[in-house]
């Protein structure tokens, strides 16, 4: 019953991993925007060198806590992590306003790039900081980014939430939220 059980996790991380994709996908489109009738511009979350680099400050504190619970083990866990780096890069370019209404440029960089490297110098303490500062930022700029992605908003989200629930542990998730741990030797 225990291999079925592992199979079976490990095809709904293989599911997350596709929705995760989906989710890059919609983020690496070029989104057209149109001010009055003669007025075109085009706007664009594909991740760049900033971006990257911020996505990999706060994933890496996340990675090396162990938070990172996914199904796969060896070369095969990076085929989560490569979508899931692609995925917070869209996220930081969103939150960095890559639409052009971006309230926050340089203040805000240097803040969440200060906090990131606070997560990687004390990761027992900050890891999950650096995740919900990244979170905050995006939520700041997610007006522009919902106006810019216009219809392809909600799939993105869909996809986006699809992928992250499918592809980790819930278990430890749902332990790390509640302060509690989760012995897998101890049975209820």
């Amino acid at each position: 019953m225990g291999e079925g059980l592992g199979q079976t996790r490990v095809l709904l991380g293989w599911l997350g991993v596709a929705s995760l994709m989906i989710a890059c996908i919609i983020g690496s489109l070029t989104f057209p925007k149109n001010f009055l009738w003669f007025f075109e511009s085009s706007v664009s979350f594909v991740p760049d060198l900033l971006s990257g680099c911020i996505a990999a400050l706060a994933l890496f504190p996340i990675w090396r806590k162990g938070e990172l619970a996914a199904p796969f083990k060896g070369i095969a866990a990076f085929a989560l992590l490569i979508p899931l780096f692609y995925f917070v890069s869209v996220l930081v370019n969103i939150a960095l306003g890559g639409s052009g209404f971006g309230l926050l440029k340089l203040p805000t960089v240097w803040l969440l790039l200060i906090i990131l490297a606070m997560a990687n110098l004390n990761v027992a303490k900050y890891a999950e900081l650096a995740i919900i500062v990244l979170l905050f930022l995006v939520s700041w700029n997610i007006n522009s980014a919902s106006e810019a992605m216009g219809l392809f908003g909600f799939p993105f989200l869909l996809a986006s939430l699809c992928g992250l629930i499918l592809s980790f542990d819930q278990k430890k998730i749902i332990s790390e939220l509640t302060g509690r741990s989760v012995d897998p030797q101890a049975k209820a």
